[in-house]
């Protein structure tokens, strides 16, 4: 057989080994591979930050760069007593999961549109140990309402996280194959300039922001300007972080300074 598109490094070939171990279904996963779909798909799960996550083409595959987003927001959550947070478009739960697996005294709401992917997210939440302090939440983020469900009764939060849909719509014919013929366009697509969920968010959450509070974004790494932007025509503070290829990729978003 011809080594796959996606290369496998020896530590790879150990993980299909370790969850196929029939010659037969070692082959059969190894296919798979080797005809482009993710590895993390056809291994079932992956790890992220210091947590296993699963996941299935219900959920996007959480990437190293999104590590930055987990690692800002316990951070800043690690500054408040009895820390709150929201996470938007929520996918596998990564952010929410293990801000709190690393924030003990924290409590999160997540949410996402996808029934699917809120079924993924609660696995996820069992298997890193902290169910009792994520609560899951479908909704559409977008609207008033669905940002009134996601906050809840008389809910404030000291971050806001979220690592929404951010390709523009003329990127995401561009995207590689591994990535659009498998993960869910739903979690990819940003609109015409990749900031519609930006916009949405900002328009409809300061409210439900603590005093001294931050939205924190994951943002492409050509959305520097496009973020600050906005960011600052709606009064609020922006700064940018970069992720570990030296991209930028970290919003964090506060009100401004009265004076």
């Amino acid at each position: 057989m011809n080594e796959p598109e996606q290369t496998l490094t020896p530590v790879q070939h150990q993980w299909l080994h370790e969850k196929y171990p029939s010659d037969a279904a070692y082959r059969d996963a190894y296919s798979r591979v080797w005809s482009g779909e993710p590895l993390a798909y056809v291994l079932g799960e992956t790890v992220f930050y210091d947590e296993t996550y699963r996941v299935t083409p219900d959920v996007l595959i959480p990437r190293p760069d999104t590590e930055r987003i987990v690692e800002r927001c316990i951070k800043l959550l690690g500054q408040t007593q009895n820390p709150r947070m929201l996470d938007l478009c929520t996918g596998s739960g990564c952010i929410a999961i293990s801000a709190a697996a690393h924030t003990p005294a924290l409590n999160v709401r997540a949410a996402d549109i996808s029934p699917a992917a809120l079924d993924i997210a609660r696995e996820n939440a069992a298997l890193n140990g902290v169910s009792e302090r994520v609560e899951f939440i479908e909704a559409d983020i977008r609207t008033a309402d669905g940002a009134a469900l996601c906050a809840g009764a008389d809910a404030l939060f000291d971050v806001i996280a979220s690592n929404p849909p951010y390709i523009t719509d003329a990127a995401m014919k561009t995207l590689d194959a591994g990535v659009i013929g498998y993960e869910p366009e739903v979690a990819l697509r940003g609109g015409a300039d990749g900031m519609d969920f930006y916009r949405d968010i900002l328009r409809l959450y300061p409210k439900y922001l603590n005093d001294g509070g931050a939205f924190v974004f994951e943002i492409g790494y050509d959305q520097r300007g496009a973020i600050t932007e906005l960011a600052e025509a709606l009064g609020f503070c922006c700064t940018v972080e970069r992720d570990w290829g030296g991209n930028d990729r970290v919003a964090v978003i506060n009100m401004k300074p009265t004076i």
